[in-house]
């Protein structure tokens, strides 16, 4: 088993730093620098929210841009399959037609 003296090392950086920290924020300059710390949060947050919808906004005009583009997509791939389609129905007619008449020549 490692003895208890281990752990206070640790404990004793801790408190000593723990108490440096509050010597700081207890002083004049240690005040200043949570009270400007303290105001630039304020204007941070709101750069954040600002950009945020920006960003927000951007986004949303550009998920709107690709669903367009996809749907002008789409539309233009039915067409050309619609297209290929009537050529292909209109081939199999002609040799279904083709193939009815050697049948009418066979016969007569």
């Amino acid at each position: 088993m490692k003895s208890n003296n281990q752990y206070i090392f640790p404990l004793l950086t801790g408190v000593l730093a723990g108490a440096a920290a509050i010597y700081f924020l207890k002083s004049e300059k240690g005040q200043k620098v949570v009270e400007s710390a303290l105001s630039k949060g304020a204007s941070i947050k709101e750069t954040i929210a600002d950009n945020s919808q920006i960003i927000l906004d951007k986004g949303a005009k550009a998920i709107n841009e690709v669903i367009e583009k996809s749907k002008e997509g789409m539309a233009n791939a039915v067409g050309e399959v619609a297209e290929i389609t009537e050529g292909k129905i209109a081939e199999f007619s002609e040799g279904v037609q083709k193939a009815k008449n050697k049948l009418n020549e066979v016969k007569t």
